[in-house]
Formats: C-alpha cells, structure tokens, sequence
C-alpha cells in the first residue's frame, strides 16, 4: 500500500509486515530517558518532601502498617501507593521509582503509536507529541515529588499503550502476534489493577469500564473479553469493599459539606431537611479543610450527631441532591471546570520552601498542553470533531480497534472528572491531574488517528482480514 511517495509497513488487512520500529524510534526514546534523569537529578525536591502535604502522612499510616493486617488494606488511604513506599521507603528510591515508572509508561506509549500509526512521517510525529505531553509541569511536577497522583497518571498511560497493542497491533505470524498479546494482556492487567488500587476515583472509572467491557462481551460473544470485564468487576468490588470498611469516604463528604453546602442557603437547607443536624459547632467549620485524625470532626460530642447522621443517612442525600438538583450535580463541576481541566501545579511546585526546577522546553509544552480557557475549548471542538469523523469513517479499517479505544479513553475521561469533583471539595485541581491527562493525551492521539486516516485516503469497501 502507497501513501505518496512512502512505502507502508503494514498489509492490506492492517498486519505489520516489517519492523516499524527502528533506529530512529529508539534514539528518540534514549534521548527522551536521558532528558528526564537530568531533569529530575537536578532537583530540589529529591528525598526531601514526603510527608509534606497533609494527606502523606495518612499513606505514611497505611505504609507503616503490617501488610497482612486490615488496617493496611482498609486503611485511610487505597493501598497501592503505600504498598510502593513500604517497599522502598521515603527517600530517593521512592522519588527514582516515581521518575523511572513514567519513562517507561510514556516511552511505551511513544513507541505503540508508531506501529499504531500508519504513516512514518506522522509516527515519529505522535512518538514526539507524546514525549512533549509526558514533559508538561502537570506530570514532572508530580513525578519530583513521587506522589500518588504521579503513580495514577503512569499507570494509565501504561494501560493505554497496552491496550492499543491489543487492538491494533497484529503481526504476520499468528505465534508472533499470540505471544506479543499474552505479554500486553499481562501488563494490561497489572496496570489496572495497580491503577485502581492507587486513587478510589479511579476505582470507580475501571467499575464504568468493566460493565461497558462486560456488555460488548456478552453483544461479540468474546470469551477473552468477557474475562477481562469480570476480573475488572471483581478488582473494583475489592476496591470499594476496602474504601467502605476504611470510610475512606467520610472526610471529602465532610469537605463537601463544609465548602459546598453550608456555605449555600439551598443546599443547606437541602441537607436539613434530610435531617442533618445544623448546629453552630458544625457551621465554625465552614470553609475549612477536614482530615483524618482531627479531634474536633472525630472526638467533639457537639458532632457527635452530626457524625452519627453522615454515616446513616450522607451518602443517600448527596445522591439524591447530585441527581435532583441540575445546578448543584451539573452546574457545580461546570462552575469548576477550568481548575478540573489545567490542574495548575505552581503551588504544589513551592511545597517545603522548594521549587520544581522546570524544563527549557516548558514555552513549547505548555503550548501543546492547551491550559488556557479559550484555546482549550477551541482544541476541544476539533477533538470532538475528529472523534466522529473516525467513529463514521473507520468501520471496515484496521485502525477501528485503536480508534474506538482511544474514544472510549476520551469519553471516559468526563465522568472521571465529575467523579473528582463530586468525591472531594478539597484541592480538586490537584485530585484531578490523572483525569486532565487521560481528557488531554487520548485527544491529541485522536487527532494524530484522523490527520493518519486523512492522509491515507483509505476507501471503506473492502473486507477487514484477519491477519
């Protein structure tokens, strides 16, 4: 097949047919891990931060606890990332684990979009605009201060890329494409299951994913499928069966309380009437930030009511007042929207009286990564745009499999961000960097799938063949 004046890689029916990954691909990579070790071994932050942000010390809690005891897995904080610091501490392996988890994620990544992509040109395009997404201060910021937010967005990335080579990398040979699934399959696997052990929001974006794998399974009557979904359920049961157990859930609802609903009239009144105790004790924390241990939310008997109805009757009325009340449950993370999506990260750069130390390419990154409102929404129409351009025009294409993945990312990427928002009132910009990622990263990968199918001029009428 002849694109202009290039010669593809692949065949007709969408199999590689020679190695699309070479030298060049392999340089970029090298250059690209040797530019992060630099960035970050010329850090302030190195070894000298955890601990600084208030919720560390409840991973520090879990960590310090055995791991065969309940309290490590229903602890105040998911396992996943205290169970990465109890393996190397709370120094620079931690900050290097951090650092070296996200080259290989993205490097992944950089290199499946070559062989997903079937101009060269364009390959080696996408391979640079991931590297440049992967560099904004959104991530390196993160993977400085070895946080679990660094973790998240890695293994998301990770689960991206093996996921596209289930989808649409196939090989000529039946063994070669058997065994190259079998090991993304098993990465695949590891990253989901580490993934939603990390954050809880992500818990629940993997159950959304599981029951929509489940429900495809079950419509193509895929064995291997439909394994997958049901592990996923599983994994995500676990999940919320520890976090409920834990009340993992008690201090953001307290947070949504104290910012979101005290302060306004309506909901207030809202939550009084479903009988939430409205006392002076409990409206001296309007504004403020709740957290785990504090004796005035935990151990005041003048709370003691308010404590009792949280547990009994919270979680149903805030249900209730999401589903009913359109201006709160839609219009609240509208409202938010522009702190959800640019998740700016100058504060959490100041963290201990350091600073992250940034990189030369930070004008150009940041350019890339679209934070400002109008440019953002501009980008956005064309994602939009390009997404069903490919959902209309890719139906008989090898490329359909990679481009109803990387939708599905980009859609899911919304409730993610209504999740973050409705989980906590507290730092919602910081909780949601994993989600402005995964909105961002499938966006552009979007775009790079239409600019390839533009440029193909692909005809739709023949058969797709299995390779």
């Amino acid at each position: 097949m002849l694109r202009g004046s290039e010669v593809s890689d692949f065949d007709a029916a969408g199999c590689l047919t020679r190695r699309s990954v070479g030298e060049v691909h392999l340089a970029l990579v090298a250059v690209y891990a040797v530019f992060v070790v630099w960035l970050h071994a010329r850090s302030e932050f190195l070894s000298t931060t955890f601990g600084s942000f208030s919720d560390w010390s409840d991973y520090r809690e879990v960590a310090h606890a055995s791991v065969w005891s309940a309290g490590f897995w229903t602890g105040v904080k998911p396992a996943g990332y205290p169970l990465l610091v109890k393996a190397l501490g709370e120094g620079a392996a931690l900050h290097w684990a951090a650092v070296l988890i996200s080259v290989v994620a993205w490097s992944s990544l950089a290199l499946v979009a070559v062989l997903v992509v079937r101009s060269r040109a364009l390959g080696v395009a996408a391979m640079v605009l991931v590297f440049l997404l992967s560099l904004g201060e959104r991530i390196q910021v993160w993977n400085d201060l070895a946080g679990s937010e660094s973790i998240s967005i890695s293994l998301l990335v990770l689960a991206i890329a093996a996921g596209l080579v289930l989808v649409a990398v196939r090989l000529v040979s039946p063994l070669a494409t058997r065994q190259l699934h079998g090991a993304a399959w098993a990465v695949l696997a590891i990253a989901l299951v580490s993934w939603s052990f990390t954050r809880d929001s992500n818990t629940y974006v993997l159950l959304m994913t599981s029951v929509v794998v489940v429900a495809v399974a079950a419509w193509r009557r895929r064995v291997t499928l439909a394994i997958a979904g049901v592990v996923g359920l599983v994994v995500c049961g676990v999940g919320l069966v520890t976090s409920d157990a834990g009340g993992r859930w008690i201090v953001p609802y307290d947070n949504v309380v104290f910012n979101r609903v005290l302060p306004d009239r309506d909901l207030a009144a809202a939550w009084r009437d479903a009988g939430m105790p409205d006392t002076p004790a409990l409206r001296a924390h309007i504004r403020e930030i709740a957290y785990h241990g504090d004796p005035a939310l935990f151990t005041d008997p003048r709370l003691a009511a308010f404590r009792r109805w949280v547990v009994d009757h919270g979680r149903a009325t805030y249900i209730r007042e999401l589903v009913t009340r359109p201006s709160f449950g839609v219009g609240g993370p509208v409202g938010d929207l522009d702190d959800l999506l640019t998740s700016p990260v100058e504060v959490w750069g100041r963290i201990g009286g350091h600073s992250y130390a940034g990189s030369p390419l930070d004008p150009i990154v940041d350019s890339v990564f679209v934070p400002d409102a109008v440019p953002l929404a501009i980008w956005s129409l064309f994602v939009a745009a390009a997404a069903v351009f490919l959902v209309v025009t890719t139906r008989r294409s090898p490329s359909r499999g990679a481009v109803l993945l990387l939708v599905g990312v980009l859609v899911l990427a919304v409730p993610h961000l209504w999740l973050v928002w409705v989980g906590d009132a507290h730092n919602v910009a910081r909780h949601s960097v994993t989600a402005s990622v995964q909105f961002r990263l499938a966006g552009w990968l979007v775009l790079v799938l239409a600019a390839d199918e533009l440029l193909a001029g692909r005809r739709r009428n023949g058969a797709t063949v299995d390779c």
